[in-house]
């Protein structure tokens, strides 16, 4: 099942999460958090990964206790590594690990360390809304878009060839070519003897002149 929040936190702060997850999830926006969404008998670190990919946004609980938790900087580089977009929900006023800087940098941080914090709750939820609306619009544009056939490997593209009607039509005033002028035969040279006369019987055969009965 995908989800569309997936909950980062320590679970020094479970409080904290609880309390973003049950907001969220009042507004129709559904949260995977651990150890809740685990099913009994499945591997934690499996669950996790599988539970990070589906998910559309990540919120991160930031803290001193996630600032140096290993576990968050895993969770946080998977998303980053998969295209989520990771919303930093700043519990503390704490400065983020170098390691963490490295994944988290985003001009804009919420910021909830001053009460009360159910009102950077609210404005979470919007944040996240948002987001999502981004998203799915993107999706929808993407489905409008014609599919393009699958060329199978090996093979290019066949280029279609012009239909008739975007042939080129000849002009109906094309001037007629000019005839050929038939070529002059040298029959000396064919015959290989001194130029001779010829004369037609009226039979239609030919003989030499001097043969011809006057």
């Amino acid at each position: 099942m995908a989800y569309d929040v997936f909950v980062s936190y320590s679970s020094k702060d479970k409080p904290t999460a609880d309390a973003v997850c049950a907001v969220l999830e009042s507004r129709g926006i559904r949260c995977w958090v651990a150890p809740r969404d685990i099913l009994p008998g499945r591997d934690w670190g499996g669950s996790i990964i599988e539970a990070i990919k589906g998910a559309r946004v990540m919120v991160l609980v930031f803290s001193a206790n996630a600032n140096t938790s290993t576990q968050i900087k895993r969770e946080v580089e998977r998303a980053v590594n998969k295209g989520i977009p990771v919303i930093p929900l700043r519990i503390e006023d704490v400065t983020p690990t170098e390691t963490l800087e490295y994944f988290l940098s985003t001009p804009h941080w919420l910021d909830a360390f001053t009460p009360p914090l159910e009102q950077h709750l609210e404005y979470l939820v919007d944040v996240v809304q948002k987001i999502i609306g981004q998203q799915s619009a993107v999706a929808e544009k993407k489905a409008e878009l014609p599919a393009t056939p699958a060329v199978p490997p090996g093979e290019s593209a066949s280029v279609r060839p012009p239909e008739s009607k975007d042939l080129p039509r000849p002009s109906r005033f094309t001037e007629p070519a000019e005839p050929k002028q038939p070529k002059e035969i040298d029959a000396d040279a064919i015959l290989g003897a001194a130029p001779i006369s010829i004369r037609a019987k009226p039979s239609g055969f030919f003989t030499r002149a001097d043969e011809w009965p006057t």
